[in-house]
């Protein structure tokens, strides 16, 4: 499980998920089909086990993953769970909404993103019997989910999935010091149990369907031939490709369908429509030297992509912990900060530069970090990136309710936080954390104690940084545009 399943109990601190605090409404629906004795119902960690008395979950074999969108969980949970009663099969759910939502959202490792209920038929005809019977039963209805990327896909199903794994969990403790799902073979030999981002198969098993055809899928969009991975993520991958029609460099944006979906107020939004958008609102800023060309927005299988230029630099929080450029209070490497002082000089000026022209065309970028800054290492002009949370004042305020979430924590005002509106202003205090953060790495911290960047501040100054760093970081923060520019005034780099 990944790392994040131990914030769902906190954001402060890691919590054993089983904590977590959810809704009652998928246990609720299960218990309503189960019969008054022979079934026992139980939270396990993220899942709520529903256990037959009758069934004899196996070792290992073959498992049915089910995935589902919030919006039809609830009637494809009633549907499988009297499926499994009339069979006697064991099987577990997502203990609750909130944490449907954790398996389908972009955060979630790849190897279990997507997985609402699992099933555990006693034999393998059992597996192929009720894998039938729930496809026959969801046929022709709005059942939709994620693609479980671990799982191959039954049919034409959006839901139904399989995959041989384990079912009563056998660990090894190995060298490292970590434990791994174990599977035994036929020979009595071991491999690992990986929930990997594909489907697999240990080598003694084969597929009970046949396997369709798969094609080269190297060039994707008629001429973009990816030539590598840069990022992946439960929603998709970042990759870089070759525009054959050009002959330029590019990197491409992957959402798949169904995935980080999220209902606020009368919007609904994903990781299709999340893309979809990014791409309007780099066509709206197209021609601005500070952010980046949309290329082109195409569909491929389910799968919806967006090329955009590849931008010549490195990102910020990158550059600022280059050896050259590493400055901080505790370094001991001999550097003072007028080592970098041009540098970050210059960070800031085209800092408020592009916030200003983004702002000049009317757009909010909503969600700004040293994430989404890319810096030119030698000249330090900044490019920004990452528009899906962005607001084009006039245009995306019914969005609002949404992309106001959508934030880099030790980033965001505590003004935005109460009310879930995102401004102008909003923009200038995230630019303003920027500018600290490459200083000093306070964003973890901050997002625990949003008022210690005066401390820090003030630190910056008693160890001899000059005040206009402070004015800068200080002005920006509030917004005063005008005494920033003052601030920029005053060094003398």
């Amino acid at each position: 499980m990944s790392d994040n399943a131990y914030l769902l109990a906190s954001k402060q601190w890691y919590e054993t998920p089983a904590l977590a605090t959810v809704r009652s409404d998928f246990q609720d629906e299960v218990r309503s089909h189960l019969p008054e004795s022979g079934w026992q119902v139980r939270r396990n960690d993220i899942w709520l086990q529903v256990d037959s008395f009758v069934d004899q979950v196996p070792e290992q074999g073959f498992k049915i993953h089910v995935s589902s969108i919030p919006d039809c969980a609830k009637a494809l949970l009633g549907l499988v769970t009297r499926a499994c009663v009339a069979r006697d099969i064991s099987f577990k759910c997502a203990a609750g909404p909130e944490l449907l939502a954790f398996q389908n959202g972009k955060n979630r490792d790849r190897g279990g993103g997507g997985k609402f209920i699992t099933i555990y038929p006693p034999s393998h005809e059992a597996f192929l019997d009720l894998l039938e019977t729930l496809y026959q039963e969801t046929a022709g209805k709005d059942f939709v989910g994620p693609y479980i990327l671990s799982d191959r896909r039954y049919k034409d199903s959006r839901v139904l999935y399989y995959r041989y794994g384990g079912m009563k969990v056998r660990r090894r403790l190995m060298a490292d010091g970590l434990e791994v799902a174990i599977l035994v073979g036929p020979d009595g030999g071991e491999v690992k149990d990986l929930r990997q981002a594909f489907f697999s198969l240990p080598p003694w098993v084969e597929d009970p369907f046949e396997e369709a055809d798969e094609e080269d899928g190297s060039v994707i969009g008629g001429s973009f031939e990816v030539t590598a991975m840069i990022s992946a993520t439960n929603r998709g991958g970042v990759y870089e490709a070759l525009d054959l029609d050009s002959g330029s460099t590019v990197v491409i944006k992957e959402a798949r369908p169904h995935v980080h979906r999220t209902t606020r107020g009368t919007a609904t939004i994903d990781s299709h429509s999340l893309l979809e958008h990014e791409y309007d609102v780099l066509r709206h800023l197209d021609g601005l030297d500070c952010t980046v060309r949309p290329i082109k927005l195409f569909k491929e299988w389910e799968h919806l992509f967006m090329a955009e230029e590849k931008v010549q630099g490195i990102m910020l929080r990158t550059a600022a912990g280059r050896a050259e450029d590493l400055w901080l209070p505790y370094a001991r490497n001999g550097m003072s900060f007028g080592d970098i002082e041009p540098k970050f000089y210059r960070l800031g000026e085209s800092l408020l530069d592009a916030v200003e022209a983004i702002h000049a065309r009317g757009v909010i970028i909503s969600d700004l970090s040293t994430n989404n800054v890319m810096v030119d290492p030698d000249s330090w002009d900044v490019r920004l990136i990452d528009f899906e949370a962005a607001i084009r004042v006039g245009k995306d305020e019914h969005m609002m309710p949404a992309l106001s979430k959508w934030t880099t924590p030790g980033y965001v005002r505590k003004q935005r936080i109460a009310s879930g509106v995102v401004t102008f202003e909003d923009d200038y205090y995230a630019a303003s954390r920027v500018l600290l953060n490459t200083l000093v790495p306070t964003g973890a911290l901050s997002a625990l104690n949003p008022d210690c960047h005066a401390a820090f501040i003030g630190f910056l100054l008693d160890i001899g940084v000059p005040e206009w760093v402070a004015d800068l970081i200080e002005a920006t923060a509030a917004g005063d545009v005008s005494s920033a520019r003052a601030a920029l005034a005053h060094p003398n780099v």
